[in-house]
């Protein structure tokens, strides 16, 4: 990617319904520039899709929770070991569950999930996520409140 590509990212990124002559026009690039450079991107699933962002709090699922996973590694009689990733992918499938990240240390899996109340995701733990063979201790943080959530992937060097 070069300087081009990552301004087109970032306006697209800010307003993902520009039209193709606002982005040139801001980019200083043709129409036709900066779509070539838009399917390359798709192309190389740099760009995985275009999609409306809900307000939670709009839609009724106010309630935001942070799951940390200790793993039981082999479990059951036969004491088959168990993939981290099979885990993940499975807790990935549920209604609800925004993020799923495999993580280093004392944890081995923090979840992020929504629902429309604090009860909604107690349920989700007991009902759905502990029914989980692997699933071992878990630790859930309630957010009281989010002062920055956004799905933007920065795309320069930190400051």
């Amino acid at each position: 990617m070069d300087e081009k590509d990552i301004l087109l990212l970032e306006e697209l990124q800010k307003d993902c319904r520009q039209s193709l002559k606002k982005l040139a026009r801001k980019l200083s690039m043709s129409i036709t520039t900066v779509y070539d450079r838009m399917k390359k991107l798709e192309k190389e699933g740099v760009i995985k899709g275009y999609k409306a962002i809900l307000d939670p709090d709009k839609t009724g699922n106010e309630a935001i929770a942070f799951i940390l996973v200790r793993m039981e590694y082999f479990h059951g009689p036969d004491y088959e070991p168990l993939s981290q990733r099979e885990i993940a992918k499975k807790i990935s499938q549920i209604p609800g569950v925004m993020e799923v990240h495999i993580i280093a240390g004392e944890w081995d899996i923090l979840i992020k999930a929504r629902g429309k109340t604090i009860k909604d995701i107690g349920n989700f733990v007991i009902d759905r996520l502990r029914m989980i063979r692997g699933v071992g201790r878990t630790l859930t943080c309630d957010a009281w409140v989010t002062a920055k959530e956004s799905p933007d992937v920065y795309l320069r060097k930190p400051v």
